[in-house]
């Protein structure tokens, strides 16, 4: 479990250079849609940082709501650019 999460937020690194909290946001959203909540338990963010990281890569354009929701949540998608 550890291995898994080391190599989802470090192993596509190309340099030593660690993610900022809105690139593991979006490399979260890039493995899959999911709720602030979804991405704040598969990449042990605070769900704090996670909503306030969407707002801005919302506002960026970078990834939208889908329009299906999870309880109160939007599920959330990375935009194709």
């Amino acid at each position: 479990m550890i291995r898994d999460f080391w190599n989802r937020m470090f192993g596509n690194l190309v340099s030593n250079k660690k993610l900022s909290r809105p690139e593991q946001v979006l490399y979260e959203l890039k493995q899959g849609q999911g709720t602030a909540r979804q991405i704040s338990d598969r990449s042990w963010i605070k769900l704090s940082v996670v909503r306030t990281n969407l707002s801005c890569l919302r506002k960026q354009g970078l990834i939208r709501a889908t329009g299906d929701m999870v309880g109160y949540e939007n599920v959330w998608e990375v935009t194709q650019k």
